[in-house]
Parts: structure tokens; sequence; C-alpha cells
């Protein structure tokens, strides 16, 4: 559950411009579900967050990392005491291009930030102070949620997400590296790295039991079964 002592923040430049807001605005739907998973995470568990959750660029400076189809983004981000008791993240954003440029900035691509009825050049006429960073992060949010459409792609990349966090986390715990992990399992590293690979969703349930079983003891694979699938 998320602290009420911790909140995301979008900055805000001097101009007024939220150009972190105007990025995730452009993303297609399941990039952007992708951040808003990492952000929420990055919420929850704020300056005990880890990789591969997050990773330490330098100083205070720290980063999430999503990837589409043909880029690779980053959203950088620092924590902020405001006062003895309230801390916030705030983010802004960079993207790192791939082998396709990122082009049209100004056009709303198709399937894109649901609830967005303005282009993104609109949104950048639009001035704001720091004091609206918060609000607008979680409005954001709460708009993007209220799309069928985006809720379901959201609840598929969580579902993935938290189960491949699950594993690495489980893995790191033991102190354990991924050659000594492949060891056990008696396959390649490349491989024990495939199954803990962002984004990667063709899980087996005997991959899963063999991985966890060379973790050792401590760990339980667990399966729930959701309501109403039996009717």
């Amino acid at each position: 559950m998320t602290s009420p002592d911790w909140a995301i923040e979008y900055y805000v430049e001097d101009s007024g411009h939220v150009p972190v807001r105007e990025f995730l605005k452009g993303l297609d739907q399941r990039t952007y579900a992708r951040f808003l998973w990492s952000l929420e995470q990055l919420e929850q568990r704020n300056v005990q967050a880890r990789e591969p959750l997050v990773r330490h660029v330098e100083g205070k400076i720290w980063e999430l990392r999503e990837e589409s189809n043909t880029n690779i983004y980053r959203i950088l981000y620092f924590f902020l005491h405001r006062a003895a008791d309230r801390v916030a993240a705030r983010v802004w954003q960079k993207n790192q291009e791939a082998a396709t440029p990122r082009t049209g900035v100004g056009v709303q691509p198709t399937g894109a930030f649901p609830g967005a009825r303005r282009g993104v050049n609109d949104l950048m006429t639009e001035s704001y102070t720091q004091r609206d960073g918060q609000r607008l992060f979680r409005e954001d949010r709460a708009l993007a949620l209220t799309d069928p459409q985006f809720r379901a792609i959201y609840e598929e990349e969580a579902t993935q997400k938290e189960l491949w966090l699950q594993l690495v986390e489980a893995r790191k715990t033991t102190g354990l590296t991924q050659e000594q992990v492949a060891g056990r399992m008696g396959i390649s590293q490349a491989q024990v790295a495939r199954i803990e690979k962002r984004g990667y969703a063709n899980y087996t349930l005997r991959t899963l039991r063999r991985y966890l079983d060379a973790l050792g003891s401590h760990f339980l694979l667990r399966i729930a079964v959701e309501d109403g699938l039996s009717g």
C-alpha cells in the first residue's frame, strides 16, 4: 500500500511546461501502462527501490526504463524532502533512441494515452507551477484507468511485471548469480537471463517450478484462480 508520506511528482520547468507529462501522453497505451505500473511501484517502495525496478545513474539521480517495439525510454527521478515527514519522487523524461527514430512528437499516435482529448502540442501551451506536480500525476493516473481498454492493458502488463519482479528479487535475496541458478537448472546463463528479462511473457509452470527449486526451499509457487472463471 502506498505510504501517505511519499508521492510521485512531475517536474515542472520554470516556463510552466511539464515535459514528462507531455512525453507520457505521447506514448502508446502499452508503453504508458508499463511506466505507470513502475511509477506506482516506485511510490510504494520509495528510497528502498533498487534494481531491477530502477537503476542508479549518478549522484541522487535514478531512472525507470521501459521499452516499446522501437525505442528504449528512460524517466529520471530524484527524491525531494519538503519537510521532515514529506518526501516526493520528482520525475522528468529522457528517452534513448533505438534503431528507429521517434518522430511526430506533436501528433497523438493511434492507441495513445487514454483520455487525452488534446494533442501534445496543446499540452505544451498550458502553464503550471511545481505545486501542480503531484496533482497532475494523480489526475492522469485516475483518468487513464477509467478507460476500459487501457485498464485491460494495464492489468495484463501489471500481472507480467509483478511476476518478473518477484522472480528477480527472489534470486537476489538468495545471493545467487544467474550463472549459479543456470547450473542448478541445467541450462545456460542466457536462458536464465531470458526468464528474468523485463517484459518476458512465455513462462510455463515447469519453468517456474524449476527456477524456484533452484533458488531453494524458501520459495513456493502458488496459483490463484480468479472468481467467475468456472461459471
